[in-house]
């Protein structure tokens, strides 16, 4: 659904709307996850662009004479929702009897507090204040821009969950500089205050050179993730690693290395809903209260994200990550920071590259975790300095060896929703990898 003038519903319309259509459910068991937002755009500077779009997503799940059914919808009334509720219904018909669950979640009480999630200053934005924001930040010959969203999430279940939540995302983006040696710099935040449009601006100047023509080293080298980057990588271990759909298809490498140290002892990851560093989220949707889960410890893989029926299925314990249709993902991931500063990272990584920015990172081997990137900005370390500026990088390379040769994290967090709207981001610092295949330049 896509209506950009549309405001979305109140909390207490959804509420309204869901709890009149489980009431007239006679499934035997009922779940709604209602998740709708509003997007708007704004930019500076050469290129910029914008606009304004709404979408609104509901999942139906019910449990009837044994059967799981589901149906995806976009209701505007309850009428709408009741409709939805009966496809589920006979979807539920041409399904197999469950064995592995028996009932939908039942209520355990009351979700976490977190802080800060909604900013009604982020509700009232609108283009001419953003682009104003903008101005007074970055100057003309800079490129720059916000997306910002406010949303409502709501999950209802005839078990007794009821679980509601208001949240504002706002993601800021800045270019300084001609492509080649350009200072890029990104990150999102519940609210303005949090996202900080000044230092946003201030990352991306030292992030610019003028001084193009940087020659790529002859032997492998050692590259300078910046956060960002990191973040970028962390995403795609996310979504190919440790959702529940990775793991139950057996693409994941943690089949076969849960519980053995496959990466450095550096490497700590977690997802924490309740976690401020990443966008927090207090509950999944099947209304379960978000809470830390190592996912990565000391090197170590512990667990794929799990609901309620595929920790059933596969007699793990479930963590509280479902995300709709039958997936479960890490919503709010933490890689927890190292203790060096930037100038340690950059003198470790003399002869090497910068890489600020990953315009493109595919997988096209899952289990192995096999990557080929594609690089904006890179800049040459030389004598402990950001050095002179290079055209876009290509290369290949295992993204679980990259883990296992990390060489150093900043103390810094960046945090990026990494194409998760409004439910979380990732947080990550800068990582120093030893490369294990030289990349080569565009064109060359």
């Amino acid at each position: 659904m896509s209506r950009p003038d549309d405001r979305g519903l109140s909390p207490d319309r959804i509420d309204e709307i869901a709890s009149a259509a489980m009431a007239s459910s006679t499934a035997d068991e009922t779940e709604i996850a209602w998740i709708e937002y509003r997007e708007r755009r704004a930019g500076i500077g050469p290129g910029a662009t914008a606009g304004a779009r709404f979408e609104r997503s509901v999942l139906v799940r019910v449990i009837d004479r044994g059967r799981l059914g589901s149906h995806h919808t976009s209701p505007d009334s309850a009428r709408d929702l009741e409709e939805a509720i009966r496809q589920a219904q006979a979807s539920s018909r041409s399904c197999e009897p469950l064995t592995d669950l028996r009932h939908l979640p039942a209520d355990s009480g009351e979700v976490p507090q977190v802080a800060p999630l909604f900013s009604q200053e982020v509700v009232d934005l609108d283009r001419p204040r953003a682009e104003n924001l903008l101005s007074s930040a970055a100057v003309a010959s800079e490129r720059a821009s916000l997306t910002w969203r406010d949303g409502r999430v709501a999950v209802l279940n005839s078990r007794g969950i009821r679980r509601s939540c208001q949240v504002t995302t706002v993601d800021g983006e800045v270019s300084c500089g001609e492509r080649v040696g350009a200072g890029w710099a990104a990150a999102s935040a519940r609210t303005l205050e949090d996202l900080g449009l000044a230092g946003l601006v201030d990352r991306a100047r030292r992030r610019h050179s003028d001084e193009p023509g940087g020659d790529l080293p002859e032997e492998p080298p050692r590259l300078l993730f910046s956060p960002e980057a990191t973040g970028q990588l962390l995403c795609v271990l996310r979504d190919e690693a440790f959702t529940a759909r990775a793991y139950v298809a057996g693409l994941s490498f943690l089949r076969e290395h849960s519980g053995v140290q496959v990466f450095d002892h550096t490497v700590n990851l977690l997802d924490d809903g309740t976690d401020p560093r990443a966008l927090p989220f207090p509950f999944d949707l099947e209304g379960i209260a978000k809470h830390r889960v190592e996912l990565i410890d000391a090197g170590t893989p512990r667990t794929p994200a799990l609901d309620s029926r595929q920790s059933a299925a596969l007699g793990l314990q479930s963590t509280g990550h479902a995300s709709g249709g039958g997936e479960a993902r890490p919503e709010n991931l933490v890689l927890l920071p190292g203790d060096l500063e930037d100038d340690e990272l950059l003198r470790r990584a003399d002869g090497g590259l910068w890489i600020p920015r990953l315009l493109r990172v595919e997988c096209f081997d899952s289990h192995r975790m096999l990557l080929r990137l594609r690089a904006r900005g890179a800049r040459v370390v030389s004598d402990g300095r950001l050095g002179a500026a290079l055209p876009d990088l290509v290369w290949e390379g295992s993204l679980l060896r990259m883990l296992a040769d990390l060489e150093g994290l900043g103390r810094d967090l960046v945090t990026r929703s990494q194409g998760s709207a409004i439910l979380g981001g990732i947080a990550a610092p800068a990582s120093l990898i030893r490369c294990g295949t030289l990349p080569t330049a565009v064109g060359a």
